[in-house]
């Protein structure tokens, strides 16, 4: 999810932006970023938003997003089931990571 309206996909992050999650490069959600930029950039690109990513812990970076004014501009977490979750309210939304 994210805070910031111009976001609509991963090619829409910009050197402002700021990525939370659990772990950079080691954690399912960096891997996934991994391959999306490989997919997007191609394969010598793979780490490209690697620099944009920030380790947070999810109850945090989920604060960060809703509260606002922190360097956090995204959140990659993991998915939470059910309506209204995950950016289906009229606060911060969720970019089409794939």
């Amino acid at each position: 999810m994210t805070n910031n309206p111009a976001v609509k996909t991963i090619a829409d992050f910009g050197d402002k932006d700021r990525i939370a999650l659990p772990a950079v490069g080691v954690s399912v959600q960096s891997r996934v970023l991994q391959l999306a930029s490989a997919k997007l950039w191609g394969d010598a690109q793979f780490n490209k938003l690697d620099r944009l990513q920030v380790a947070l812990p999810h109850p945090d970076a989920t604060a960060a997003i809703i509260k606002g004014g922190t360097e956090i501009s995204a959140h990659f977490g993991n998915p939470v089931p059910g309506p209204g979750a995950g950016g289906q309210s009229a606060g911060p939304r969720g970019p089409q990571f794939l």
